[in-house]
C-alpha cells in the first residue's frame, strides 16, 4: 500500500490504519465493488465490507446498488474537510456553554484520558489555549519520535504565544541539541542523568498535569488538581534546584 504520508494523516485524524487504506484504496480507484477494493488494498472481503460500512457512517464513502451489488464511492476529500470545519465551529459556537459547565466542577480533582496521537494533539492544544508559563519533565526523544510535525507546530505556536518554558531533559544527543537553542525557542533546560529509563513526559500549568505516555501505549492522562499539581510542580523544583 503506498501514500504513507496520507494514512498517517489520517490516522491522527482518528481513523484506524486499516480504515485509512481501504479509504484511500477505493479514492483511487474512484467507485467499485466491496470485491474490487479488496484486491486493491489486499484485506480480506469480509473486512472491507465491515470497514466501508463504518466508513460510510463517519460520512467518508456513500453506496449504492448496481444489479443487485452494493458498489461504494469514496467521497470527495473537499467534502470532508468542509464537514471537520462546520463540526468544529459548531463546537466553537458552544464553547462558552462547555467551559461553564466544565468549571462548575473546579473544586473537585478530576482526571481526564485520552488514547491515540489524536488524543495527545488534544491536550497539547488545551495547553497552549491555557498556560502562561509551562515546565516539562521527561524525554524529548519520544515526543518527536512520535507526533514530530504537531510537534513542531506546538513549539512555533508556543514561542508566537510567548509561553516560556523551563523543562529538565533525558540526557541524549538530541536533548542537548535542545539546550544549545533554549534562547530562540523561549525556553531553558536542564539536563538529567540518562541511567535511568525515561521515556515519557509531563507538563505542569495552572492547575493541571499532563502527562504522556509515549511508547507502546500512546496515550496522555490530564490530572485537574491545585493539590495535585503543587505537589508535581514542588518535585520539579527540587529536581531543578539540584542540576547544574
Amino acid at each position: 500500500m503506498k501514500y504513507p504520508e496520507l494514512i498517517k494523516t489520517l490516522e491522527e485524524y482518528g481513523l484506524k490504519e486499516r480504515h485509512a487504506k481501504i479509504y484511500l484504496s477505493l479514492l483511487s480507484i474512484g467507485t467499485g465493488s466491496i470485491q474490487m477494493v479488496s484486491k486493491k488494498c489486499g484485506y480480506a472481503r469480509s473486512t472491507c465490507e465491515s470497514v466501508l460500512r463504518q466508513l460510510q457512517q463517519k460520512g467518508f464513502v456513500s453506496s449504492f446498488k448496481k444489479k443487485k451489488v452494493c458498489h461504494y464511492n469514496a467521497e470527495d476529500p473537499h467534502q470532508l474537510v468542509d464537514t471537520a470545519e462546520q463540526k468544529a465551529e459548531l463546537l466553537r459556537l458552544a464553547l462558552p456553554k462547555f467551559i461553564d459547565l466544565y468549571k462548575s466542577h473546579e473544586s473537585t480533582p478530576t482526571m481526564r484520558y485520552y488514547e491515540g496521537k489524536a488524543g495527545m494533539r488534544i491536550v497539547l492544544r488545551e495547553i497552549l489555549d491555557e498556560a502562561k508559563s509551562l515546565i516539562c519533565l521527561g524525554s524529548a526523544d519520544d515526543l518527536f519520535q512520535t507526533i514530530l510535525k504537531y510537534t513542531e507546530n506546538f513549539i512555533a505556536e508556543r514561542i508566537k504565544r510567548k509561553i516560556h518554558l523551563r523543562v529538565i531533559l533525558k540526557d541524549t544527543p538530541f536533548a542537548r541539541q535542545r539546550k544549545s537553542v533554549e534562547r530562540e525557542n523561549l525556553m531553558q533546560v536542564k539536563i538529567t542523568s540518562s541511567k535511568h529509563p525515561i521515556t515519557s513526559l509531563m507538563y505542569i500549568w495552572n492547575h493541571k498535569v499532563a502527562m504522556f505516555s509515549l511508547q507502546k501505549d500512546i496515550a496522555a492522562l490530564v490530572i485537574d488538581s491545585d493539590e495535585l499539581t503543587n505537589m508535581q510542580r514542588s518535585m520539579f523544583e527540587t529536581m531543578w534546584e539540584n542540576i547544574d
